[in-house]
């Protein structure tokens, strides 16, 4: 529908972030051992209890019994085993990438006769970040993580991703439990490239990020991807004050190297400024709406809350926009139409959704 009023330009895309706070207290973090030991009690006890009432029912009817189908699927028990899973399964996943650092530090260094540059791996025990966070598991809600947040501090909530136009129309929108953005650059852009595609929208696209996404694999990915990227790089105070670069492009430098350069351009510092104006204003109109945090619990129940924010997003973009009226009639820009309160629209399009 923004695609038909015009209001999709996608020369340029941004890409961005944003802390949203979880369902559930930070306070209902629990270790592994403290898991375990509340499952085996609720067994027990749930075990107790089984055999007092079958001894109490023994000779009378089963007919009052409740059926399988109408008991309550979300109970403790299910969420103290969901998070205890997760816990086990970050476990597992810590422990394989510090084996393959160590098995690429080796093999290196047989191939080389050298050892490798940087810090080395550290096991997943001694690392203190993991001990804080990652051997916690939430039992209000198992799929939410403690992230860290702008100003230094944390919060218990997800990763919200979205893609948006130099008009601030999102055209792609995803929930993650991913602390870092490093991974999320290629299935979001993905992401977007399908919907313009079936928006009609087939233009060759820019897309612009900050360096949470930066990574030499990410860098790699323009031709796969079929778009430009754009990714300021972590020396950025050093890029803008930086004369811009002359003559041919050096031989061998790597792919950090040339996005450094390429910002540093005419064309990339132009390019780059455009980034807040396209996506930050999606995120504060989304706070200023009271979105800042989700109602609903669950990885998958999130992620569709923020998708129907951002179609709630959108549809605003395009009422105030002046290019479209219910009466399919172009409104003037004093018309009351425009001047509606974007509480009164959210609200009418959530009672429709229920019905």
């Amino acid at each position: 529908m923004a695609a038909e009023c015009g209001l999709v330009r996608v020369g340029l895309v941004a890409l961005d972030s944003t802390r949203i706070k979880a369902n559930a207290s930070p306070g209902a973090n629990r270790t592994e051992d403290w898991i375990r030991a509340e499952v085996q009690r609720i067994i027990a006890e749930a075990r107790a209890t089984d055999e007092e009432e079958e001894d109490r029912r023994q000779g009378e009817s089963s007919d009052s019994d409740i059926p399988e189908d109408l008991v309550e699927p979300q109970t403790r028990l299910e969420r103290l085993l969901a998070a205890k899973a997760r816990l086990e399964a970050e476990q597992q996943r810590r422990q394989a990438a510090y084996e393959a650092k160590v098995a690429t530090r080796e093999e290196y260094k047989r191939r080389t006769g050298k050892g490798m540059r940087g810090r080395k791996p550290k096991p997943p025990g001694e690392r203190a970040r993991d001990r804080r966070h990652t051997t916690l598991a939430n039992t209000t809600d198992p799929d939410s993580r403690i992230l860290s947040t702008a100003s230094g501090g944390f919060l218990q909530g997800f990763t919200a991703q979205a893609i948006a136009t130099e008009n601030q129309v999102t055209i792609a929108c995803e929930v993650t439990a991913d602390p870092t953005d490093f991974a999320q650059l290629q299935p979001m852009v993905e992401q977007a490239v399908r919907n313009l595609a079936k928006a009609g929208v087939r233009k060759r696209v820019g897309v612009v990020a900050d360096a949470g996404y930066l990574s030499d694999d990410n860098l790699g990915l323009e031709h796969d991807l079929g778009v430009e990227l754009l990714i300021a790089t972590k020396n950025r105070e050093h890029t803008d004050n930086a004369p811009p670069p002359r003559g041919r492009l050096p031989k061998g430098l790597s792919r950090t190297k040339r996005m450094e350069r390429k910002l540093r351009t005419k064309r990339g510092r132009r390019l780059y400024r455009r980034r807040g104006g396209s996506i930050e204003p999606v995120f504060g109109h989304q706070r200023q709406r009271g979105a800042g945090r989700f109602r609903r619990r669950g990885l998958r129940a999130c992620n569709c809350e923020w998708r129907f924010e951002q179609t709630v997003h959108n549809l605003l973009k395009i009422r105030t926009s002046g290019k479209w009226s219910p009466l399919g009639r172009r409104p003037s820009p004093t018309s009351t139409s425009r001047n509606s309160s974007f509480r009164s629209t959210r609200l009418l399009l959530c009672r429709q959704s229920c019905h």
